[in-house]
């Protein structure tokens, strides 16, 4: 009795440690990819963040001043091309962290700097649809 209770103890261990091993063999490629794909989501979420306030301080000390009518030069497409730039670098500096994890993720650099393109044109044209206040008339 005691030898199969033993016998049935080490089939009983051997199919566990089967049934493990087959869990970790799919299961820890799985968990991986999902912690993956839910790192870049995150990284993605913070650098539309990001870009919104580079885009922000960009019009407050480039944009702003550069189209004060009482202020010498002018706003111009180089101008325009210039802030778009100044917003880029200040998203690719600030978002460093979130742009590591999107390549640890598996994009591609060249992806990366398109999206740091299109990220600062979406924070510019939710900017630009927002309603501008409107001074109270002066008497």
């Amino acid at each position: 009795m005691k030898d199969l209770l033993a016998q049935a103890v080490a089939a009983l261990v051997v199919l566990l440690g089967a049934l493990f091993a087959v869990v970790m063999g799919v299961g820890v490629p799985e968990f991986r990819r999902r912690a993956k794909q839910a790192a870049g989501e995150s990284a993605l979420r913070k650098l539309r963040e990001l870009a919104t306030t580079a885009v922000a301080a960009v019009e407050q000390t480039v944009v702003l001043p550069g189209k004060d009518p009482e202020k010498p030069g002018g706003w111009d497409d180089a101008a325009a091309k210039d802030a778009r730039q100044r917003a880029q670098t200040v998203l690719r500096v600030s978002g460093r962290a979130s742009l590591a994890a999107l390549l640890e993720a598996g994009s591609k650099e060249s992806d990366l700097e398109m999206l740091v393109a299109a990220l600062v044109e979406e924070a510019v044209l939710a900017l630009r649809s927002k309603p501008t206040p409107v001074a109270p008339p002066t008497s």
